[in-house]
């Protein structure tokens, strides 16, 4: 969609996922697929934008989620054909949507690249995880703001975000946060290295079995949103060390027999995804932890469980880094899903 101010300035608009399955589903093709349908048509819409009004010298960009991503995938591809007409857009605003997948961004020559970042403005929640999602850190400024949420998910609603008139053109603490939190940084290493390990055969059939499950089993609604089904299924194998099988039996009327390729695939996946989630969290687990406070009953649980005189720090620690996870219900990192997925 294209908006004219009153001062004249003309601003094309993405929208961000709909609520449908084929919507979600496409999200995640992003990170497999050449180009989905909503990228290419991305491109074809800003270019004829741009023919329309040839006489703008200027036209501003902007996308929340994955809107936020087609406003950088289109003015990337425009400008990389033509750098007069990437001249011709002005500024570029993502909100807390993703990246460009790195083989993708590789392609593009340094003019465009250099282009194209001194115009975008990357605005992110503290403890976003969307913006993480092949992450390539574009753009010259970065802005993390305040929400209202602690939940990420909650998060990326850019209704929690803490923005009001009064603070438009003086920005200060209440608006903008020093950095995003520990967590935040955790999600970008980790599937930042997920998508470097990960084959593309094995994501798109991971993509394709879960996707077809509920469309089998009718998940649909008004306000579908896949992240919680798909944490809920990281969760279940990871912490408590179900294996694929056991998490869909587990659903309701469930029939479904997975195919051994299928089951392969989703366990390569899944088993990626865990082995990253694990490094990454050892490596920042003081910071993680201090930012979600982990709190003093769950250290009692914990020390009763074990049945040691062991600190939070000490089980975690051992439990993350001999990866015994899967053996041991973990409180601490139980805590940490709950506080920041569930």
């Amino acid at each position: 969609m294209t908006f004219t101010l009153k001062s004249g300035q003309k601003i094309v608009a993405f929208r961000g996922t709909d609520s449908t399955l084929t919507g979600w589903k496409e999200d995640f093709d992003m990170s497999y697929e050449a180009e989905v349908p909503a990228q290419k048509d991305s491109v074809k819409y800003l270019s004829d934008i741009l023919n329309h009004y040839n006489d703008d010298k200027n036209i501003d960009i902007i996308g929340h989620s994955k809107g936020g991503h087609l406003a950088l995938y289109s003015a990337f591809k425009l400008a990389e054909s033509d750098n007069s007409v990437g001249n011709r857009i002005g500024k570029i605003y993502n909100l807390d949507g993703p990246g460009i997948r790195d083989d993708i961004y590789k392609q593009f020559n340094k003019k465009t690249v250099k282009l194209i970042n001194d115009k975008v403005t990357s605005v992110a929640p503290q403890s976003s995880v969307i913006s993480k999602i092949m992450c390539n850190d574009i753009g010259k400024c970065k802005l993390c703001i305040k929400s209202n949420s602690f939940n990420f998910l909650f998060q990326h609603d850019p209704l929690t975000w803490s923005v009001h008139r009064e603070f438009y053109k003086k920005i200060n603490e209440r608006f903008i946060s020093e950095k995003q939190r520990p967590e935040s940084e955790l999600a970008k290493e980790m599937l930042s290295n997920f998508l470097k390990k990960a084959k593309k055969q094995d994501i798109k059939i991971f993509v394709d079995t879960i996707f077809n499950f509920l469309i089998n089993k009718k998940f649909l609604s008004n306000n579908f949103n896949i992240y919680p089904i798909m944490i809920n299924i990281f969760y279940k194998y990871t912490i408590q060390g179900k294996s694929v099988s056991k998490i869909f039996s587990e659903t309701p009327s469930s029939s479904k027999v997975f195919k051994r390729e299928e089951e392969e695939s989703i366990d390569n996946v899944l088993n990626i995804l865990s082995d990253e989630f694990f490094k990454s969290y050892w490596k920042r687990f003081d910071e993680v932890n201090k930012s979600l406070e982990i709190s003093e009953e769950v250290e009692n649980q914990l020390k009763d469980y074990m049945g040691k005189n062991l600190s939070v720090s000490d089980i975690v620690k051992i439990a993350v880094k001999s990866y015994l996870v899967k053996k041991f219900r973990i409180y601490a990192i139980r805590d940490f899903f709950r506080k920041v997925f569930i």
